[in-house]
């Protein structure tokens, strides 16, 4: 398989190697001291971008207006036709049903929530106080 390109933001990607299994658990396991978890995780097929928040999301034959979690530009892997892996708004007031977590590169899931390195690293700082 071909690799990821160079051109993604590193801060952005928690592993560009993360298994496939990620997603179809629902869940994502780094290690035994931290934990990012998605709940509700659907997948659908990129159409475009529309600004930096924003995108086009095409979800079992309906077309939505989608959250992306990171504002980088990310052109190497938001192609039109990529599937993406969407996870439910938890707050029912917000414009969009659906954040965008991760999208599938040649080589694998990529993970686009640029929170989801500081929970990471908060979860294993916080682990380290506690030993």
């Amino acid at each position: 398989m071909a690799a990821v390109p160079v051109g993604i933001a590193a801060e952005l990607q928690i592993r560009t190697t993360m298994c496939d299994e990620v997603f179809r658990q629902d869940s994502y396991r780094r290690n035994e001291g931290s934990r990012v978890t998605y709940d509700g995780v659907v997948y659908g097929q990129w159409i475009e971008r529309i600004n930096r928040f924003m995108a086009r999301v095409r979800l079992g034959g309906e077309e939505l207006r989608v959250h992306v979690k990171s504002t980088g530009r990310l052109r190497e892997l938001f192609v039109p036709g990529a599937t993406v892996a969407m996870e439910p708004a938890k707050d029912g007031m917000r414009a969009t049903r659906y954040s965008v977590i991760a999208v599938q590169a040649p080589s694998g899931w990529v993970n686009v929530d640029s929170q989801a390195p500081h929970r990471v690293a908060g979860d294993a700082l916080g682990a380290d106080r506690n030993t």
